[in-house]
C-alpha cells in the first residue's frame, strides 16, 4: 500500500481533496477499485487471453461499472504485475468492431493504462472483444 507524506493511504489523502479536484479523485479511486476488484475473468485455455462479449459491453457504461466488467481487473492486474507487456485487444472486423475496440481502449487508457501498452487487432470473433498480454 502506497503512503502518504502524513503517513496514511493514498487513498485517504485523495478522498481529502478539495472539491474541484473531483475529477482526479474520482480517477484514482476508479484505479484503485480496478486494482483490487477479484471478480472472475471469462478466460480462454490461456491464463494471458480472455474474452468480454457484446452482451456485458451493451450495459450502460460508466468507470464502476467498467472496472467490475469480467475480464477487465483480472486483465489489468496481470498487465501490472509484468509492466513490460502490452494488452492487445482483438476485435471483429467492421466499424462497429472498431469502434468497439477503440472505446475500450479508451477506457482503460482513463483508467491508467498507458495507451503505449495497448493495441488493437482485427480479425477477432463476431459478438466479443478478444483479449491477451504479448510480451
Amino acid at each position: 500500500m502506497f503512503l502518504s507524506r502524513d503517513g496514511l493511504p493514498m487513498v485517504v489523502e485523495v478522498l481529502s481533496l478539495p472539491p474541484r479536484r473531483t475529477a482526479l479523485r474520482a480517477g484514482v479511486l476508479i484505479a484503485c477499485a480496478l486494482c483490487l476488484l477479484r471478480v472472475g475473468p471469462v478466460r480462454a485455455a490461456d491464463d494471458d487471453a480472455w474474452t468480454l462479449d457484446a452482451a456485458t459491453w451493451a450495459r450502460p457504461r460508466s468507470g464502476r461499472a467498467v472496472v467490475s466488467m469480467a475480464p477487465l481487473p483480472r486483465v489489468v492486474r496481470r498487465w501490472s504485475q509484468t509492466p513490460e507487456a502490452r494488452i492487445v485487444v482483438h476485435y471483429p472486423g467492421g466499424e462497429d468492431g472498431e469502434l468497439w475496440a477503440f472505446e475500450l481502449r479508451d477506457w482503460l487508457v482513463a483508467l491508467g493504462v498507458p495507451s503505449g501498452h495497448l493495441l488493437t487487432e482485427a480479425g477477432g470473433e463476431p459478438g466479443r472483444l478478444g483479449l491477451e498480454l504479448r510480451e
